[in-house]
């Protein structure tokens, strides 16, 4: 009974966790992104986390840490966002993982992005009364309650043909051109895919995850793959730009000029490179080793 009574609010529970989301989310989060992949016997797991606070109405900063890993060391991205431009700040080391430049001085560099031309393509009018809603795509059957521990609700949301047919049908009906063109390219589904939601009681989004485990086949080589997101900290998460990143004076673009690795090889054209040897090998008496260089 009480799984049936959480199946028939699931529709009300994820409208009011996106809710809750969107306007938490204005403020603060953090966000942590984790890979796991098994092959052979062997694990990889790979992380990184992205965190955004609201330092005003025009501005906000943000952080991206890519977690220590087998391939790489742990490092920061940062950037502070307002209404006319975005400003990203590494370290030059975090470039120089591209193999395309070297430097012996670490240093911070800035790249500065422009959002008058990008806001313009994106503010378009809206007609309210013709917006797509949760619940003109998603329906009971297809978000779902599983079970609940330590006070977090389940959910499952089961993404099927029937529930892509529909969404295709809604935006038909809506005539939302930038959905049918991300449908238009989808295959058949032959199973579906369940896609978990883990919710508080008091209707939070914990965690994300998508586990393709079951979907694997011996071909692909890998036994084990998911993919999860979790978000904590809504309202409470801070980030701190380090201050010699703010004041960073070389932009990406000319800190890859005058930095860059040049992996040709300088070499005179008129020099013989070729290695005479001349062995001399006298069983009878001393084995000499007559070689000579000439260049």
């Amino acid at each position: 009974v009480f799984a049936m009574n959480k199946n028939g609010d699931s529709i009300s529970v994820l409208k009011k966790t996106m809710a809750n989301l969107s306007e938490a989310g204005k403020d603060s989060a953090t966000a942590t992104a984790k890979l796991n992949i098994e092959a052979g016997g062997q694990s990889l797991a790979l992380s990184a986390t992205a965190k955004v606070e609201k330092k005003s109405e025009e501005e906000f900063d943000m952080q991206l840490m890519v977690d220590k890993s087998l391939f790489t060391e742990e490092m920061s991205i940062y950037a502070r966002v307002d209404k006319e431009e975005i400003n990203l700040y590494m370290e030059s080391t975090i470039i120089d993982l591209l193999g395309m430049t070297s430097s012996l001085t670490p240093s911070w560099v800035y790249y500065t992005l422009n959002l008058d031309e990008m806001m313009s393509e994106t503010n378009t009018d809206e007609n309210t009364d013709s917006e797509l809603k949760l619940e003109d795509i998603i329906d009971a059957k297809h978000f779902v309650f599983v079970d609940e521990v330590d006070n977090i609700n389940h959910y499952q949301l089961i993404i099927d043909q029937t529930l892509i047919n529909n969404i295709k049908a809604k935006a038909e009906e809506f005539a939302d051109e930038d959905l049918k063109d991300s449908l238009s390219d989808i295959e058949e589904l032959k199973q579906a895919i369940k896609v978990d939601f883990y919710i508080t009681d008091s209707n939070e989004l914990a965690k994300i995850k998508l586990d393709m485990s079951e979907y694997l086949t011996e071909e692909d080589g890998i036994s084990g793959l998911s993919i999860s997101i979790e978000l904590k900290d809504l309202n409470n998460t801070k980030v701190e730009i380090p201050s010699e990143a703010l004041k960073a004076t070389t932009d990406i673009d000319t800190y890859m000029t005058e930095n860059s690795v040049d992996y040709s090889l300088d070499y005179d054209s008129s020099y013989d490179y070729d290695m005479d040897s001349d062995v001399n090998l006298d069983l009878s008496g001393d084995m000499t080793l007559d070689t000579s260089f000439e260049f």
